[in-house]
């Protein structure tokens, strides 16, 4: 008799053996960089084809959302302009990266069921393209953050003129 716990007539296999799989489809994954890269471009590319500002649209609409997020807030809560607005930016930029990867993350598999049926590549490949599709949107809204913190920032730190005394 055999120590393998059997469902449904087929063995269970032990955790060391998953995890190798996982492992190894992870890595061969990896080494299709070319391929999943190219999936990623074409993705923006193709969300974004018929916008005369292509993917620099959810940049702008990004950077709108954070200036009039950080002016409320910081009216609100009686707080500097200048000195908040980076912070909301940014936070505001990493919102989207970490939501945009779990909602589009949770769909990952059934979205790219066609191309999983007919190329037979790693599943990470559609993980690994998904990311990248991510860190493309991210780097193009980190444009914000850059910007904000290097106008509103600038007032507060280094070049002290009488109008920014009341940023110290």
């Amino acid at each position: 008799m055999s120590d393998a716990l059997i469902i449904d007539d087929e063995p269970i296999e032990s955790s060391s053996r998953t995890f190798k799989r996982a492992f190894e489809d992870l890595r061969d994954g990896f080494s299709h960089r070319e391929l999943w890269f190219h999936l990623g471009w074409q993705d923006i590319k193709q969300r974004y084809r018929r916008s005369v500002l292509g993917p620099f649209w959810i940049t702008i609409a990004t950077g709108v959302s954070a200036i009039a997020m950080g002016i409320l807030y910081g009216t609100l809560f009686n707080l500097d302009v200048p000195t908040f607005l980076p912070y909301v930016a940014l936070g505001f930029i990493i919102w989207n990266l970490i939501s945009g990867s779990i909602l589009e993350g949770a769909d990952v598999f059934m979205s790219n069921e066609g191309l999983i049926k007919q190329l037979p590549t790693p599943l990470s490949v559609h993980v690994y393209r998904l990311v990248w599709r991510q860190m493309i949107l991210f780097a193009h809204n980190i444009v914000i953050y850059v910007a904000s913190s290097s106008c509103f920032r600038s007032r507060c730190t280094g070049r002290r003129s009488r109008r920014s005394q009341h940023c110290s």
